[in-house]
């Protein structure tokens, strides 16, 4: 329900027209990530989720968006995308 809402809120275009990189960094929105990726893909988009295995030690990075060190591998993807 909660990707429905979310895709239904954001107005994305169809057919193709975006592409996306989502950095679960191994925490508990990389289900999510997935689904949605997923989702978009069907809808004619370019996705790719970075570390959406969910894992507690977190080997890639600390999923926290608000540190900048966390940021690094998302970045590199959006620019090689």
């Amino acid at each position: 329900a909660y990707l429905d809402a979310l895709l239904k809120a954001t107005h994305l275009p169809q057919g193709g027209a975006l592409t996306l990189v989502f950095d679960a960094g191994n925490g508990a929105a990389g289900g999510l990530c997935t689904e949605l990726a997923d989702r978009l893909q069907q809808r004619g988009h370019s996705t790719q989720v970075l570390f959406g295995d969910i894992d507690g030690r977190f080997p890639n990075h600390h999923p926290d968006p608000s540190v900048v060190e966390n940021l690094r591998d998302l970045q590199q993807a959006v620019h090689e995308k």
